[in-house]
């Protein structure tokens, strides 16, 4: 048995490994397991600070802090002999009364999927939602090693569809082509953060202002190492208020681009912004080297409609602690 140690997650120590690990091992398998590196930047650098505001409309930001040191003090982290990271568990919703927390992701290396089990358990124990009882986990319907463990450790599967693995090539030559009157804009040189929070808020269905991101957590993403304001787009209307946004990732190891996240303010809807607002992201990925682009979680009529072609499906599954 090769010799593992578990231990911690220390920040400023593991962030930039842990990306290098989910480059290396997004292509390792059959079909992608693991996250893609925007996830990784997006759960520290946004979501953990935009969850511990949510909803407080104040300028204090102690709760945002507080959630991304629960996100960074969850984290299990595997380590070989040689000190190379070789599997990692952590959550994605750093607040404990989110619809979502008690879930558990486990990123595998394929040379050590023994581990499984040990960081399901991790999960079982550390991530478990106390209010409900219970901890889930998303699963594609033919990953089956991890299937196979988490039947036998006592999950029930949801029978909704939780989300579709989608892919796009990217190929061919991209241009865009706004309404008249609409302008696409990057975030470079740009100190628009509260503008650029508000649209976030308002294309996810958000009319309150207490429901959109802080600017603090905004500021944090702009600090994400894969970030670039280059890559953070945006459209303004005719009176130069922002209608829609997009940011995008590039994975230069495997060639990949991620897409996290799109979305259009519900007043300006049907009007193609954001299918040319796709056409804007594929070409600056393939400026940059990209030739596929990954997508889970999306709104899948739109994204078929544009090109993405489905892959696989993957279920919640649940376990009663």
């Amino acid at each position: 048995m090769k010799k593992i140690k578990l231990r911690k997650y220390i920040p400023e120590r593991d962030f930039i490994r842990i990306r290098d690990f989910l480059n290396e091992t997004y292509c390792a398998f059959n079909s992608p397991v693991n996250w893609g590196l925007e996830r990784w930047n997006y759960a520290r650098f946004f979501i953990s600070p935009m969850l511990g505001a949510y909803g407080l409309n104040s300028p204090d930001n102690s709760k945002s802090i507080a959630a991304i040191k629960l996100w960074e003090d969850l984290l299990g982290v595997w380590e070989n002999e040689a000190g190379k990271i070789v599997g990692v568990a952590n959550i994605e919703h750093a607040h404990t009364e989110h619809r979502g927390f008690g879930e558990i992701f486990i990123q595998r290396h394929p040379d050590y999927l023994f581990l499984m089990e040990e960081m399901l358990e991790y999960g079982e124990k550390n991530f478990l939602n106390k209010q409900k009882k219970q901890v889930h986990i998303f699963v594609y319907e033919d990953d089956e090693p991890l299937l196979e463990l988490i039947q036998k450790r006592g999950y029930e599967k949801r029978e909704e569809v939780s989300s579709s693995h989608l892919e796009y090539q990217i190929t061919g030559k991209y241009n865009w082509h706004l309404p008249h009157g609409f302008t696409l804009h990057t975030m470079q040189g740009c100190d628009r953060i509260a503008e650029r929070c508000e649209i976030f808020g308002r294309s996810f269905n958000h009319p309150n202002q207490e429901d959109w991101p802080s600017v603090f957590s905004y500021q944090e993403l702009q600090k994400a190492p894969d970030y670039y304001a280059e890559n953070d787009f945006f459209i303004t209307a005719e009176n130069d208020k922002m209608v829609a946004q997009a940011i995008v990732w590039y994975d230069e190891v495997n060639k990949i681009g991620h897409l996290e996240p799109l979305g259009t303010h519900p007043d300006h809807r049907g009007k193609k912004l954001a299918q040319e607002l796709m056409n804007a992201c594929f070409a600056r990925l393939q400026e940059l080297g990209a030739t596929k682009m990954p997508m889970t979680g999306g709104f899948d009529p739109f994204y078929k409609a544009i090109g993405f072609k489905k892959k696989r499906t993957c279920y919640a599954w649940i376990k009663k602690m």
